[in-house]
């Protein structure tokens, strides 16, 4: 291939993956059309890796590009928004203020009190066993010396 038709690939590919990454997202996320590219990439980049193993460098190489095309053009579709509006409902910038908490759901709770009395009798109880001091007491066969 002539350098001139390689650097103009070479800028159309970087600009497919600049656009891909970091241009602005699509008005929705379209899943079907998203999976197709995706699928097609998954496919055209072994297939073009074999054919330059193969021995038909161009071939494959044209192949590689699209596929990396087609992988640009689906991150493009899976940035958009899937109802026209950021997460938070807003329009971007993030949150003005702390979340809120989730509501607490009906009924009684967790009591945090009675978990704290029971969990200061706890350090005042003595440990059931020792492993490291019945092994060291014990002789062969796990008996007493």
């Amino acid at each position: 291939m002539p350098l001139p038709a390689v650097l103009g690939l070479l800028l159309v590919q970087v600009g497919a993956l600049v656009v891909g990454f970091f241009g602005p997202p699509v008005g929705r996320v379209r899943p079907i059309l998203t999976a197709l590219l995706l699928g097609s990439g998954l496919l055209l980049l072994p297939l073009g890796f074999v054919a330059v193993a193969l021995g038909a460098p161009q071939t494959g190489t044209l192949m590689v590009w699209s596929g990396v095309l087609l992988f640009a053009s689906a991150a493009r579709l899976v940035r958009g928004p899937d109802n026209g509006e950021d997460d938070d409902g807003g329009g971007g910038g993030g949150s003005e203020g702390p979340d809120e908490p989730p509501p607490q759901p009906p009924g009684p709770g967790f009591d945090w009190e009675a978990f704290d009395r029971e969990r200061e009798g706890w350090a005042a109880r003595p440990p059931v066993a020792s492993a490291p001091n019945d092994l060291a007491r014990s002789g062969p066969g796990g008996t007493r010396r």
